[in-house]
């Protein structure tokens, strides 16, 4: 009887060992969206960094992209221009009576091409600025970056 209470009374240390995985709850893969060259880490391989959501990881560079902005401002740049110099053209035809009664029909439709143009542009552009983004890989989520 000794022996049964001084075993429910005596403190023991003890081990006990298993086999086991230790799993995150929540596990996000991050891609880019686009195709493109990485310009910049901003986070170590194998570093346990901790990040918050949307933060910046990468960035990426791709060339198309970087050269049809340029091509694509400098079009709009000229064609800005273009129709700067139909108005200056148009108004000196408003002050002048000598003119051609075609003349500011003809600078007309050639200001509302420009126009149209112009404002196809500013559409590429803005796709090209998506893209850009896109070249920007950020966090899903608040959490710990275990590899890339």
């Amino acid at each position: 009887m000794a022996a049964i209470l001084f075993l429910c009374f005596y403190q023991a240390d003890f081990e006990i060992s298993c086999k086991g995985t230790l799993e995150p709850i929540a596990h996000r893969d991050v891609f880019a969206a686009v195709d493109g060259r990485v310009e910049e880490l901003l986070v170590e391989n194998n570093s346990n960094q901790w990040v918050s959501e949307g933060q910046l990881l990468a960035r990426m560079e791709d060339t198309t992209t970087s050269m049809q902005m340029a091509e694509r401002q400098g079009q709009k740049r000229t064609t800005e221009e273009t129709i700067s110099a139909l108005n200056r053209r148009l108004q000196t035809l408003e002050s002048d009576p000598s003119g051609r009664p075609g003349d500011r029909a003809n600078l007309d439709g050639q200001k509302r091409e420009a126009e149209e143009k112009l404002r196809g542009l500013e559409q590429q552009l803005a796709i090209c600025r998506i893209k850009q983004s896109q070249l920007e890989v950020r966090s899903p989520m608040k959490g710990q970056v275990v590899s890339w």
